[in-house]
């Protein structure tokens, strides 16, 4: 789903309930160079985004990324349990590698993806896989590696919350 720049989603909320999980990013405003904390924080509270989908928005030869206070972005997102995003796209490989360190230190959720715009992309899935790694990221934290079962599980408890809030 797109999230405008005050995080809003550009979907209806009541369709958002039915998938197991529920994807957000930025799709626009992506060459700002002012500080885009304020941006991500009104994303993070966006209650329908279980994972927020290559959050720095970088792609190489196109764009250096959003800057923000990500130290105060990943904890929100932790305490939101907003998963982070670990893209695979060789032209993302979004989060850059400090990010996906600090996102484990303050207890975030990941989710691997490759953004696949096409069947040869799927195997980018190492370059995922190996970020998680380097950053030391346990796998009991990162989506892939459970089960649909145990994933819808931590889905609706998490909106369990963020409805209770």
């Amino acid at each position: 789903m797109n999230l405008s720049t005050e995080g809003a989603g550009d979907m209806d909320p009541a369709i958002l309930a039915q998938p197991d999980l529920v994807p957000g990013t930025f799709q626009s405003a992506l060459r700002k160079t002012e500080d885009q904390t304020e941006r991500y924080l009104a994303a993070t509270a966006n209650p329908t985004v279980d994972v927020f989908a290559h959050p720095v928005c970088r792609m190489y030869d196109r764009r250096v990324g959003l800057r923000a206070d990500w130290a105060r972005v990943v904890a929100a997102a932790a305490a939101a349990g907003v998963a982070r995003d670990l893209d695979c796209t060789v032209a993302r490989q979004d989060l850059p590698a400090d990010l996906p360190r600090l996102a484990r230190d303050s207890g975030a959720w990941f989710s691997i993806g490759t953004d696949a715009h096409a069947i040869g992309e799927l195997d980018f899935m190492p370059i995922g896989l190996g970020s998680a790694a380097m950053a030391g990221i346990a796998p009991d934290r990162i989506l892939n590696f459970h089960s649909v079962e145990e994933m819808r599980a931590w889905v609706a408890e998490r909106r369990a919350r963020r409805a209770a809030s």
